[in-house]
């Protein structure tokens, strides 16, 4: 019989589950989208995610089965997002973990808009009040904070194909220390078929540089998954991540659920 490692993340970065920008909008599974929701506009998100590993990338990039070699690493998370249009081109955005342990806040501004294409900046911070609390790709136990800020990137190439991409900085810290030094990317094609379904694939990175000591360290993850409007007020949203490449991490596989509910 196997062991399980449970571990509970306080954090859900849908479909990723890495320390970022949360609480704001996107059109497919993780990517936000450089538009924003209709002004006094509410989307109200349940999200939950499962991941586990037995292997970990090391510190040359190979991958090797953790000791015992029927451990397993479970990280799971359920949260719960609220995004609300402030205006024609802002919107603001909280996330909240399931178990109180969290509470993240952010703010997105579509500052260019033309037919099918759209930029905006985005800007957010995450708080964290347990002594259990984890960020994926940090290995930070303890009360910690963040900020981070990006930008995104969409376009339309035709009725059946978008793109979606954002690129964030972050930096992870308490009251008197800065952790880490943090770059995440990530992009994802979608394919609209039956004009209320998208299949997506895509990829998201992220590089981690620690001043703690620790080695710095990377991942790359392939993103696959499934968006379908059900009415027109509910959008679910199904992801399947893979770590594929990566440095100092373990390699998930997992499985993500979101049902987006939208409130005028």
């Amino acid at each position: 019989m196997k062991k399980l490692i449970f571990v509970i993340v306080c954090v859900l970065c849908f479909g990723s589950l890495v320390g970022q920008v949360e609480g704001l909008s996107s059109s497919k599974l993780i990517v936000f989208a450089s538009d924003v929701i209709a002004p006094k506009h509410i989307e109200f998100e349940p999200a939950y995610g499962y991941l586990w590993a037995s292997k970990s990338f090391d510190d040359a990039g190979k991958l090797k089965s953790f000791t015992p070699s029927d451990s397993t690493v479970v990280l799971q998370a359920m949260a719960f997002r609220f995004t609300y249009g402030l205006g024609k081109n802002m919107e603001v955005g909280s996330v909240i973990a399931a178990d109180m342990s969290t509470l993240s806040f952010a703010l997105k501004y579509n500052f260019l808009q033309r037919k099918k294409h759209g930029f905006a900046a985005f800007l957010g911070t995450t708080f964290a009040n347990e002594s259990d609390f984890v960020v994926r790709n940090s290995g930070f136990f303890g009360k910690t904070a963040s900020l981070a800020g990006g930008f995104a990137y969409s376009t339309v190439f035709s009725k059946r194909f978008s793109l979606d991409a954002d690129i964030q900085y972050q930096n992870i810290f308490t009251d008197n220390a800065s952790f880490s030094d943090d770059i995440f990317s990530r992009v994802e094609l979608g394919y609209t078929f039956k004009e209320d379904y998208v299949l997506v694939g895509g990829f998201s990175y992220s590089y981690n540089n620690y001043k703690n000591g620790l080695n710095d360290s990377y991942l790359l993850t392939f993103n696959a998954g499934l968006v379908g409007n059900v009415g027109r007020s509910f959008i679910f949203v199904i992801a399947l991540p893979f770590d594929i490449v990566g440095r100092n991490n373990d390699s998930f596989n997992g499985l993500a659920f979101a049902l987006t509910i939208m409130l005028d």
